[in-house]
């Protein structure tokens, strides 16, 4: 069974830019990812190590909450590298694990989770806080499904298999607040 899926969540954590317009520091985009993702519910945290040359997110994790239960994104560890040019190369380390419980009122009815491996992945980030570009190429990002627990008597059998080949992906986030940003994506791949 194939889908053709993208979480904005992901592209975001994989994303990078293109030749900068000013400069951005590691910090200033570690605070504006932690600024979005509190707008959107979300709850992020990391051990944050200072380097010679940006951050290191170590532990990496985002909540989202919904009715229907959470979503937890997981990643050992994203190095924010400022390049010397105005420009931060942001280097995950793969896997990206996404978890989500489903509940239903107070009963949990299962939990379903999915892997994200990338290939040569090149990300970089570039402009200004209030005009932030980022653009990412990959030979492969591949998503699989991973455990699958509970669910009644039997847990589902997804055989989630997604590959992106040659990915392209151009995705600015414009705006001085979360509230008032505006996000625009572009991407290019093949599947298969």
């Amino acid at each position: 069974m194939k889908f053709v899926y993208l979480s904005a969540c992901s592209a975001a954590l994989l994303a990078g830019a293109s030749p900068a317009l000013a400069d951005v520091s590691a910090a200033e985009l570690w605070a504006q990812w932690q600024e979005n993702y509190a707008t959107t519910g979300q709850t992020l945290t990391a051990d944050v190590e200072e380097t010679s040359d940006g951050l290191i997110l170590r532990n990496f994790t985002a909540v989202l909450g919904q009715a229907t239960g959470d979503t937890t994104t997981q990643l050992s560890e994203i190095a924010l590298v400022e390049t010397g040019d105005g420009s931060v190369r942001i280097a995950p380390a793969a896997p990206v694990r996404l978890t989500s419980v489903i509940t239903d009122g107070d009963d949990e009815l299962g939990t379903m989770e999915f892997l994200i491996t990338f290939t040569d992945l090149n990300a970089v980030a570039s402009g200004e806080i209030g005009n932030i570009a980022y653009d990412v190429s990959a030979a492969e990002i591949r998503m699989v499904d991973g455990e699958a627990v509970s669910f009644g008597d039997e847990a589902p059998d997804l055989n989630l298999d997604i590959r992106l080949l040659d990915t392209a992906m151009t995705y600015t986030l414009e705006g001085s607040t979360a509230e008032d940003s505006v996000v625009s994506l572009h991407a290019v791949f093949a599947q298969q």
